[in-house]
């Protein structure tokens, strides 16, 4: 028997590294770096992702800073089968996806 490129590198998986479950919301959590202590955590709808775009501190004028993550986000964990190596490997046709860039704006720990 030949065996795929993905047995070479690894044995085939008896589970997944990510659980997705559609009914429970999205943590997200912000930690300072100067006060890891005054970390907080922010629960959002229920959204699958696993790129990070960017991240970046954002103030307008005198308001409150806040922290914006842009994310490439799903509608859910379905991504995950379709970038198998054995789906990678035997695709003929073009990967096709339901990606989109999600902004996150969340209010940053110690700001009013």
């Amino acid at each position: 028997a030949i065996m795929g490129f993905s047995e070479l590198v690894l044995p085939p998986a008896s589970h997944v590294c990510m659980d997705w479950d559609a009914k429970s919301p999205t943590r997200v959590h912000v930690v300072p770096l100067r006060d890891p202590s005054s970390a907080v955590m922010h629960e959002l709808p229920p959204l699958f992702f696993f790129h990070v775009a960017q991240a970046a501190v954002k103030r307008d004028g005198a308001g409150p800073a806040k922290l914006l993550v842009d994310l490439c986000t799903y509608e859910d964990a379905s991504i995950l089968q379709a970038l198998s190596f054995d789906r990678i490997l035997g695709r003929s046709e073009p990967l096709t996806g339901n990606s989109r860039l999600q902004r996150l704006e969340l209010p940053l720990p110690g700001e009013p």
